[in-house]
């Protein structure tokens, strides 16, 4: 995996109702990479935009929040500029030589120029992705790199789905259908939201009380909190009257 570092991933929000910038989101993306994939490989990349030079650099070993800090502090030292997308495809394919799979997290605001396009970089690993979490493009478009413009949370089961042989069609079906068989109040893709709270370790009893609050919040969702509460048709908390 690659993480854009560059001066635009911060500051801009990936929607207008988010409160998260786009570095945080292609931070909280590589959260769930480093666990779910056998053998992670996550490297940061910013730059010079007067020299235009990259530099990009191995992403310490981290797990959960400290690889999210980690990731995002990493903006300064990288120079903040960039991205230099064929530069940086050319450093990780000198240092790792093959991939399986290369994810890029950008926004795509690409500093090279002509004689460096983006265009021309090297997609060397068996998939390649280029996921834009930028806000002013949506769709999935196909080349050596699979573009998917507008970031979601069901980008890691689109991945998924797509290396099985499924189409978009077939991956949107299965999607909604996952959506549909989850209980009420539980997130559109059921199994990104169970191993969200499962995999991100916190220190102290936070991993615990957020289970708990997630547990409660849709017991009482569905009327079935403590036996002195329920929900009034307006949705507000009311104590039950005794027997």
């Amino acid at each position: 995996m690659i993480v854009d570092v560059s001066g635009s991933m911060y500051g801009a929000k990936i929607s207008e109702k988010s409160e998260i910038d786009r570095a945080k989101a292609a931070c909280a993306l590589a959260v769930l990479v480093r666990e779910l994939c056998e053998i992670p490989v996550i490297y940061a990349t910013a730059g010079n935009d007067h020299t235009r030079i990259h530099k990009t650099q191995l992403v310490p070993s981290r797990r959960g929040f400290a690889l999210s800090d980690a990731i995002y502090g990493m903006k300064d030292p990288l120079g903040g500029g960039g991205i230099f997308l064929e530069q940086v495809m050319n450093y990780v394919k000198d240092h790792e030589k093959t991939a399986d799979r290369i994810i890029v997290i950008t926004d795509e605001q690409d500093c090279s120029g002509r004689e460096n396009a983006p265009s021309r970089a090297d997609a060397f690993g068996t998939h390649n992705y280029i996921i834009n979490v930028n806000t002013y493009e949506h769709g999935i478009a196909y080349g050596k790199f699979t573009h998917i413009n507008g970031w979601s949370e069901a980008v890691l089961d689109f991945i998924k789905l797509s290396e099985e042989g499924y189409k978009v069609r077939e991956i949107s079906q299965a999607l909604t259908a996952e959506k549909q068989q989850a209980p009420k109040g539980t997130p559109a893709v059921a199994s990104i939201a169970k191993k969200d709270m499962q995999l991100l370790p916190v220190r102290g009893r936070g991993l615990k009380q957020k289970k708990r609050i997630y547990a409660k919040t849709n017991r009482i969702k569905k009327g079935r909190g403590s036996p002195r509460q329920r929900i009034s048709k307006n949705g507000s908390l009311r104590k039950k009257s005794k027997a």
